[in-house]
């Protein structure tokens, strides 16, 4: 199976879990497929617009049911000022490079998605909000 097939079916799936007001840590390297990860669990939630990675624009948004915030940390030292804040409540928030700024969504539940190359292929782990209080 290809990865961006199975990448859009694991985001299908936890697109059927998570909730408005929880966030979503993305981890791991360049070009793992953290972005292709969001434009699959979007789709499943009904967006029909273009996916892209949030790295220049920092902060984008998607008109989805529930709708979603998707941003990208990599090149800040702090997510505050971006806005997230005002999206916590009432958003999926995908986070990108959390590791920046991961005090900032302290106060938050935190799904922690950890992606690794695997040969030719890529891993995920899956850790959500009642797991990452014992990591």
């Amino acid at each position: 199976m290809a990865i961006e097939s199975e990448t859009d079916r694991v985001a299908s799936e936890l697109a059927l879990l998570i909730q408005p007001g929880e966030v979503v840590f993305l981890k791991g390297p360049l070009g793992v497929g953290k972005t292709r990860f969001v434009k699959g669990f979007a789709k499943s939630l009904g967006f029909e617009g273009q996916v892209k990675s949030p790295t220049f624009n920092l902060v984008l948004l998607y008109d989805s049911d529930p709708p979603i915030l998707h941003s990208d940390l990599y090149r800040v030292q702090s997510a505050s000022g971006l806005g997230i804040e005002d999206y916590l409540d009432d958003h999926i928030c995908m986070i990108e490079w959390p590791e920046r700024d991961p005090e900032f969504f302290a106060h938050c539940p935190i799904w922690s998605l950890e992606f690794e190359f695997d040969g030719d292929g890529r891993t995920l782990k899956v850790f959500s909000p009642s797991k990452m209080k014992d990591k």
